[in-house]
């Protein structure tokens, strides 16, 4: 029974980000396209759209992994697991 309590919370998670990203994927322009949104970093980079060459940085992130970091979990609020 603890065990399928437990499976349970991570199949919720995974429900709830699906539904979160449907809702989310109704606009004109998907928000996690482009580097042109107000999460992103400097190390964000798209490689299929943007005309620069791939800097040498090995810390590049893609606009959805940006957003899923920054929008979805917000992981820029947190100091850690505590």
């Amino acid at each position: 029974v603890l065990v399928a309590y437990f499976v349970s919370f991570y199949y919720n998670v995974i429900i709830a980000w699906s539904i979160y990203f449907v809702y989310a994927s109704f606009s004109f322009t998907l928000p996690w396209t482009s580097c042109n949104n107000s999460w992103n970093t400097a190390d964000c980079w798209d490689g299929l759209t943007s005309e620069e060459p791939r800097p040498n940085i090995s810390r590049l992130m893609s606009p959805s992994e940006e957003y899923f970091n920054y929008v979805v979990l917000q992981l820029h609020k947190s100091d850690g697991f505590d």
